[in-house]
């Protein structure tokens, strides 16, 4: 640590007290080499120097030509023994992210000094001396801005200091570098040869390190970064798998890492080297990514499965499926892929692997590849692969949802334990079941077998009392898109090519109206009810897109079937399907009163005020501005009563009081009867009512 804390403080005065002079290099640059050289043998000696160069990499870059050789060749001898400490391995990680900085900070180097050539000859003959200058002046001033030797020669008492120093630059030998002799260090490139060794170093050191705490998890993902990285800087470097192949071909049990750990590394780098490579990657390691591809299903881990999917799906945009250019080697890997997913979903849906405990695992793992490969490519999946998938899922949620019921009839000791198991189950089952629905496609839909396979797994599903809430939802997602895509093309017929015919979805939607909600939640009902409500009200009254034959059809066999458009808890909703009867009836009372009384069944609103609606129907057809009157039709007598003889109150009085009023003897005839029925009605016809709406 002290010697640490004396390097860094010492050494951002270096390129002040000891200029560059008349010599190529820095002495401090010849010392250290020197040391280097010298000392390598011994790895603490190399690591102070090796960390010393990190921490002030800027001080080193303009002389890095003498350094990265021996940078590179440690790289293996620090990083690579499985015994090795972490922090020798960081060293070596951050080493060779040190390189890559550098060769990135050189090609933006050179772009800048290649944009600034047409302007530098288009100027003036003064700037022509400053343009045909030493490009190494340029490079130095930018990188110690602060030099005193760019300003004046020697700083006074500073030549004295450099004479009388022992090991003066007389009595070092000038270590060159080799292969580097009349290449400036500023312009210094890493050979090819270095280029692959560190990109192989990157892909070993990934490989060699078990993420299994936060600080190797740190080294890992810096190692797949600096690894990204550098074949950013060299895009045609050459890349060899030969370790990986070894690691994976040879994993024996005693080994401490985990062979699926191990696979999902191997995986993350492949993923690393074909975002920067896909061609030339491909073409040079099929067959290790072929030899890949068996262990993965072997273990079925979703961690390295999305690995898998994500290789996978860059492979198919590089190569597709039925491009003529796919090299043959290609097209076998698709095939295997094909042979190892009928493999699999073979053994999953076998009768007897029913009790397995991984059978949850298989389906998880095969439908993540499925679901990966139908995204580049539509036709690669059978349409019956998904379907017996289907058929095992929901076989799966019917026992389950029936040992749960069981299961809480059930007071034993033990039931606690095998509730947990069985909700870990039917939580696999359910995500799955829901994967699947988001991958039946027209595809599947347009094969009659399938079509109706799908369409009975789905009854039954809907009529189940045990289905989760979450499946139920799907179902509904799947049948509205459906029925959206069906008719959302402008110009195309109900039957050519559609998902569902008019028939089937009145029965999907009267199935989907009778569902058990008992056991939803109070969340999942009103997302629920919001959903369908919406799915049906936009049939039964869409009519840019929907025909006429079947709104009509949903309207009667659904709505007014079920009512529950007229049931909804959001007042909105209430009156949108009030609307739709008010408008699919006649505006007549004769006809409102013929459909609340003779024609609708109203035993679907038996547990609310069903009359109300009835009521609602008829002021619906109110006309407020004018007074109600006969039909033009009806029978009609002569008025007992001429207008304007009616008596005012008062005279009414005067006669009604000549007549005792409790007199039964008192004569009645039928004038006296006319003529107090009409004061009567018209005393009511001067009284105001206020009337109060109740909602």
């Amino acid at each position: 640590m002290l010697v640490k804390q004396a390097l860094d403080i010492l050494m951002p005065a270096l390129p002040r007290r000891l200029p560059l002079g008349d010599s190529r290099m820095p002495i401090w640059i010849r010392y250290t080499k020197k040391i280097l050289v010298e000392e390598g043998h011994s790895i603490p000696n190399l690591i102070h120097i090796f960390q010393l160069i990190v921490r002030h990499s800027d001080l080193f870059y303009s002389c890095r030509a003498q350094f990265v050789p021996q940078m590179v060749n440690s790289l293996s001898r620090l990083g690579l023994p499985y015994n090795t400490t972490a922090e020798n391995r960081r060293l070596a990680i951050e080493l060779a992210g040190l390189v890559v900085s550098w060769e990135r900070q050189r090609q933006n180097e050179m772009k800048v000094v290649t944009e600034g050539d047409v302007p530098s000859q288009i100027s003036d003959g003064l700037n022509s001396a400053s343009a045909s200058a030493d490009p190494k002046r340029s490079v130095d001033s930018s990188t110690f801005p602060e030099d005193p030797s760019k300003r004046i020669k020697v700083e006074p008492g500073l030549q004295s200091l450099c004479v009388m120093s022992p090991g003066a630059s007389s009595s070092i030998p000038n270590i060159e570098t080799p292969g580097s002799a009349g290449q400036p260090d500023e312009e210094f490139k890493p050979n090819a040869a270095m280029e692959e060794m560190i990109i192989n170093f990157l892909i070993r050191v990934a490989l060699v390190i078990e993420p299994k705490d936060k600080e190797s998890n740190t080294m890992y993902k810096q190692a797949l970064e600096l690894l990204s990285q550098a074949l950013e800087v060299w895009p045609t470097a050459n890349v060899k798998f030969n370790y990986l192949e070894k690691l994976l071909s040879s994993v024996q049990p005693s080994q401490s890492k985990d062979p699926s750990t191990a696979l999902s590394q191997g995986l993350d780098v492949m993923n690393k080297v074909l975002e920067k490579q896909p061609n030339l990657f491909i073409r040079n390691n099929i067959n290790q990514i072929s030899q890949i591809l068996e262990p993965c299903f072997k273990y079925k881990m979703l961690e390295a499965g999305k690995s898998l999917c994500s290789l996978l799906k860059m492979i198919f945009d590089a190569f597709p499926l039925d491009a003529s250019t796919t090299p043959p080697d290609v097209k076998l890997l698709y095939q295997k892929v094909d042979e190892l997913i009928q493999k699999h979903i073979a053994s999953v849906t076998a009768p007897q692997t029913s009790g397995e405990d991984n059978s949850a695992n298989s389906i998880s793992f095969v439908l993540l590849v499925i679901k990966t490969l139908t995204e580049v490519q539509k036709s690669f999946i059978d349409p019956f692969i998904l379907v017996r998938i289907f058929q095992r899922l929901a076989r799966d949620m019917g026992s389950s949802a029936g040992s749960n019921i069981r299961q809480g009839q059930r007071t034993d000791p033990d039931s606690s334990v095998t509730s947990s198991c069985q909700g870990a189950d039917i939580g696999s089952v359910i995500s799955n079941l829901k994967s699947v629905l988001k991958l039946i496609s027209e595809r599947v839909m347009v094969v009659p077998e399938c079509k109706r396979s799908v369409t009975q797994i789905l009854n039954a599903l809907l009529s189940e009392k045990g289905t989760d809430a979450s499946v139920l939802l799907s179902i509904l997602d799947v049948i509205k898109g459906w029925v959206e895509d069906d008719y959302s093309k402008p110009g195309m017929s109900a039957n050519a090519n559609a998902f569902l015919t008019p028939k089937e979805i009145v029965s999907f939607l009267q199935k989907l109206s009778q569902v058990d909600k008992q056991n939803i939640q109070p969340n999942a009902l009103e997302e629920w009810d919001r959903k369908y409500l919406q799915l049906l009200y936009e049939i039964c009254a869409d009519s840019n897109k929907y025909p006429l034959t079947l709104r009509q059809e949903v309207f009667k066999k659904v709505e007014r079937q079920f009512m529950l458009g007229l049931r909804a808890r959001d007042p909105e909703i209430r009156m949108k399907f009030f609307s739709l009867y008010h408008e699919s009836l006649g505006k007549t009372l004769f006809t409102r009163l013929q459909f609340i009384i003779q024609i609708q069944d109203w035993e679907a609103l038996s547990d609310v005020f069903w009359l109300k609606q009835g009521l609602d129907l008829l002021l619906a057809i109110l006309v407020e501005d004018k007074p109600i009157t006969l039909a033009p039709n009806s029978a009609r007598v002569l008025p007992l009563v001429a207008p304007g003889s009616v008596p005012d109150s008062s005279g009414m009085q005067q006669q009604i009081t000549e007549v005792p009023e409790g007199s039964e003897d008192a004569p009645l005839t039928l004038d006296s009867i006319v003529l107090k029925h009409a004061q009567f009605l018209n005393e009511m016809s001067k009284l105001q009512v206020l009337t109060h709406f109740l909602f």
